[in-house]
């Protein structure tokens, strides 16, 4: 997998948070590249997509550690269908 197609997972993730917790475009970029970090890190460690929920949530409670909003979370992934399934926070 390629350096731009773990971008467009993370991008994905991004678009899915962004519509829950107001963003800067700046701040979605930093974001996207963190969760393209880990995904990268992930799939070097032998995890498929389908095993990506942890490393994206991680990521997001990383963020949500360091900046005010408070988004969503991932569910799932499907790689054949390249999406991304959200879990809605209570």
């Amino acid at each position: 997998m390629t350096d731009r197609e773990l971008r467009q997972w993370a991008e994905r993730i991004v678009e899915l948070y962004a519509g829950r917790a107001k963003m800067t475009l700046l701040e979605q970029g930093e974001l996207e590249r963190d969760l393209a970090a880990r995904f990268k890190a992930a799939l070097q460690a032998g995890k498929p997509v389908a095993e990506w929920v942890e490393p994206a949530n991680a990521g997001l409670d990383a963020w949500e550690r360091s900046h005010p909003q408070r988004g969503t979370r991932i569910a799932g992934f499907s790689e054949t269908g390249r999406q991304v399934f959200e879990k809605r926070r209570s």
